[in-house]
Parts: C-alpha cells; sequence; structure tokens
C-alpha cells in the first residue's frame, strides 16, 4: 500500500503470481517497477497494490462474496474494509489489472508455430467510456500497440479484473491472450516475449496512474452496466500501430 493524500479513496492494482511460463505471469513485475516509481511521489490517493495467488486454483480461491470467479475475488471478499465504501471503509474508485506484457505474435502457418513478425492483440476491460478514453491516451508515444478495448462482461470477463468489474470498481483490465499463454515449455516461452514491448506497457500503466490521479472521483463514475443483453456493444474500440519486425 502507498498511502496517498485521500486515505479514504483508493486505486487498486492487481495481478496473479502463479503461471505457467514468462508470458503468463509477468504483471507482478510490472507492478513491482510501479511501486518503484510512485514510492516517493506525492499521491492525491492510496494505491493497493494486490498480489494475488490461486488464478490456477480458482475452485479453491475464487470467492462469490468478492465479485466471482478470479482469485482477486478472495481477496476483496477478505478485505472489504480497503475497497467497498461502506460503514468508513476506504472506497475503491479504479482498478488496473497488469497480465500478460511484452507478447510476440506467433501464429500456425503451414502446419508450423511461427512469429508473425507482429505484436500480440492487447485485449483490454475498460470499465467505462472515462476510463476507455484514459487508456487510449496512456498509449500515446508507444512504437508497439496493437489493441482492442472491451466492455465487462458478466459471463466471458477473461482475467483479473473480472471481481472488480463485478464489484462496481471501473476497471482498465490488460488481458493479452495468445495462443500459447498456458504453455509449459522448457524455454518458458522466452522466444515469444519481447522485453521493449512490456517496458512500453509499464509506461502505460504508469500513465494511466497519473491519469487517474487528475481526475476527480464523480467524474471517473461507476462501472457501465453488464453487457450481457442480446444488442449490447461489446467491442469499444480497435486501434492498430505496431513495428513490424524484420
Amino acid at each position: 500500500m502507498l498511502e496517498g493524500e485521500n486515505k479514504g479513496e483508493t486505486v487498486i492494482i492487481n495481478s496473479h503470481t502463479d503461471g505457467t511460463n514468462c508470458i503468463e505471469e509477468n504483471g507482478p513485475i510490472a507492478m513491482l517497477e510501479m511501486i518503484r516509481n510512485l514510492k516517493d511521489r506525492h499521491l492525491k490517493r492510496t494505491h493497493l497494490f494486490v498480489f494475488v495467488t490461486g488464478h490456477f486454483r480458482l475452485p479453491d480461491f475464487k470467492n462469490i462474496l468478492g465479485g466471482g470467479v478470479q482469485a482477486t475475488s478472495k481477496f476483496l471478499a477478505t478485505h472489504p474494509d480497503l475497497w467497498d465504501g461502506k460503514r468508513g471503509h476506504m472506497k475503491a474508485v479504479a482498478g488496473l489489472s497488469v497480465e500478460h506484457l511484452g507478447v510476440r505474435q506467433w501464429k500456425e502457418q503451414n502446419g508450423a508455430y511461427k512469429q508473425t513478425g507482429d505484436v500480440e492483440t492487447e485485449l483490454c476491460y475498460t470499465g467505462n467510456e472515462v476510463m476507455d478514453d484514459i487508456y487510449y491516451k496512456s498509449l500515446e508515444g508507444r512504437s508497439k500497440v496493437q489493441t482492442i478495448t472491451l466492455r465487462g462482461h458478466n459471463f466471458l470477463h477473461f482475467g483479473e479484473g473480472q471481481p472488480l468489474f463485478n464489484s462496481g470498481i471501473p476497471e482498465i483490465a490488460l488481458v493479452t491472450a495468445p495462443d500459447s499463454l498456458c504453455v509449459i515449455s522448457e524455454s518458458h516461452e522466452m522466444e515469444k516475449f519481447d522485453i521493449d514491448l512490456m517496458q512500453e506497457q509499464t509506461v502505460s500503466f504508469m500513465k494511466m496512474i497519473e491519469l487517474i490521479e487528475g481526475i476527480p472521483t464523480a467524474a471517473i463514475g461507476g462501472c457501465d452496466n453488464y453487457s450481457l443483453p442480446l444488442g449490447t456493444r461489446i467491442i469499444r474500440k480497435v486501434k492498430h500501430r505496431f513495428n513490424r519486425e524484420q
């Protein structure tokens, strides 16, 4: 926890610590770098960095009281005083989920799995239009990005941002989903990892924090409604800009 001037409002930054390879479990590395850069700054709000385990043991860690089926739900159910805003508790005004960074795109080509030269599409859930705008502003200056933003979904919401959304916390939840996401290999999938891309993505998350800090709570607003009903627009925006690797 990095305490801010306002100790009644929090921003949650979360990821899972367990995974199968260097891409699936690298969110905490970015979070540690974010903490290092933020720890000596004057913050308006208190920032909670939540490192959860159990992402691969969800039957043992999920908790419906904390928003459903991902491991962060257990943390939320156990520590309502840090986010729900009830009975003098802290109120989480926004959440950032950091998962699966620095992914090069590999696809099957003529029976072989090969690098395409592109970066993998960044799937990102945004809790409302304000958070969506924050996300796209944070991408400015990036040399490598291929992304799509989605509305949260009560049944088909992937990643550790799902409990935030179900708990009414406006989210920006990055959950890149390459074909090899859960592969177990001797290389730990290092050949599919791009450290420069991960650095750019980490800088984007820092920009998101700075942008959220500058917005009043009332202007951030709450989460959009569920996107379950037929005809509801799930995809918000698509953006392509990347350097093709030769």
